[in-house]
């Protein structure tokens, strides 16, 4: 009997999404009559001026508000440290104790981070635009030395210029900027193409599961992340996924399956835990992000104008169907770009990220769920040169293998050459 679940909308995501796409038309509204204004239609450029006239009005008054309260120096003196020393701070964690250091390990997100540091800098370069996040950098070194003199500790003016010439490099502060760029667009891309269509996985039997097999890995690794959330994919096929930096999705085919208890269950989750432990999704997050705004001009507005896209058995309109088209056309040109180059990553180490993740599985305790689940799909067909796992056949071998190696408690019952003989394994 399958085990069972409940699962509840993702408010958060269904928000955020409807605002960005409330606040794009905005965006696009005020472009178009802005537009209409610089060719010299008189009552436009009349209506813009009001509207950047009650903008104005209404900046002045919250800002007198914040004033009358007398946090406006408050504001004014530690924002640009405080932001400095949240990215500082994030920074050294994730780079440090969460392991992000191996990414430099992966060409792909290594190759198109450098592209769109490249396009950055050349951005800030030609806009002049260094002295902004140069600022906020140098007021946090400013804000540091000032805390530790306090605390009774010195810098030499050799070390205070070195750390003071590093936070003016334009290098650094590009790097300042794309971080945060970063931080920006991959949420709102794990928004866009998985949060928003799936569902939480609420408190039930399923989502006890769940934790009970992150907590034990956390107890192997520290490359986990505070807190891994769980989503239920409205889909039939027997399948799961990890998604984003901390995100594992189960398919409601997998959940329903009439044999799929709660062993089994854990192997599948264990092996979807290993990806994040391995950082193999933030690296492909990362790289998609990276593409996002590389083709920034077409990735972006596609995600608003696929809406408009005709659907089965409705009319659309001679000029939104021409809109679409031109953007669909367009889509599927970078998205042929991307494909390729996904297919080279998997040809280069997607297969030794699958195996990486089974043997994860195997390593906190879940190796009989995971053996289970591919000896059930043994004579599934491969997906291929495009499909990054390896066959199930080869899966297996390695599976027992790891399992006949391990110490775990967990395998002490297993007969593996009895398991062995009976998959017609060697």
């Amino acid at each position: 009997m399958a085990i069972k679940y409940k699962a509840g909308g993702n408010k958060l995501s269904f928000f955020m999404m409807r605002l960005v796409k409330v606040l794009f038309v905005l965006a696009l509204i005020f472009a178009l009559l802005f537009i209409l204004a610089v060719l010299g239609v008189d009552f436009i450029a009349d209506f813009l001026s009001l509207l950047i006239d009650a903008f104005s009005s209404f900046s002045h008054s919250v800002s007198s508000f914040i004033s009358s309260l007398g946090i406006d120096s408050i504001i004014a003196g530690y924002w640009r440290p405080a932001l400095g020393l949240i990215v500082a701070i994030s920074v050294i964690v994730k780079v440090v104790f969460r392991g992000y250091w191996k990414l430099i390990l992966r060409p792909y997100t290594v190759v198109t981070t450098a592209l769109v540091y490249v396009l950055l800098f050349i951005t800030m370069d030609d806009f002049e635009l260094f002295r902004i996040p140069s600022g906020i950098l140098l007021s946090t070194a400013s804000f540091v030395f000032d805390t530790l003199s306090l605390l009774g500790v010195e810098f030499s003016a050799d070390a205070m210029e070195t750390i003071i010439n590093a936070a003016l490099s334009p290098y650094i502060a590009t790097a300042f900027v794309y971080y945060i760029v970063m931080w920006v667009f991959c949420r709102l891309n794990v928004w866009f193409t998985f949060s928003s269509k799936m569902k939480r996985l609420l408190p039930s039997e399923a989502l006890d599961e769940c934790i009970r097999t992150e907590k034990e890995a956390r107890k192997k690794t520290f490359s986990m992340p505070m807190k891994v959330k769980f989503y239920v994919c409205e889909d039939e096929s027997i399948n799961a996924f990890a998604f984003a930096h901390n995100k594992v999705a189960i398919n409601t085919g997998t959940m329903n399956a009439a044999g799929m208890d709660a062993e089994l269950f854990r192997g599948i989750v264990g092996h979807e835990l290993g990806h994040i432990a391995h950082h193999d999704v933030t690296a492909n997050t990362i790289a998609n992000t990276n593409f996002s705004l590389l083709f920034f001009v077409i990735m972006i507005p596609w995600a608003f104008v696929s809406g408009l896209g005709p659907k089965n058995g409705e009319k659309v309109n001679g000029f939104t169907y021409l809109v679409w088209m031109l953007f669909y056309m367009l889509y599927r040109l970078v998205s042929k770009i991307t494909q390729s180059v996904h297919y080279i990553c998997y040809l280069l180490g997607g297969k030794r990220c699958e195996y990486s993740a089974d043997k994860f599985a195997v390593k906190i305790g879940e190796g009989k769920g995971l053996l289970r689940f591919m000896a059930a799909f043994r004579d599934a067909p491969s997906g291929g040169f495009s499909d990054p796992h390896p066959s199930m056949e080869n899966r297996l071998q390695h599976v027992l293998s790891w399992m006949e190696r391990s110490h775990h408690d967990a395998y002490k019952s297993v007969d593996i050459d009895q398991v062995r003989s009976h998959l017609n394994i060697r």
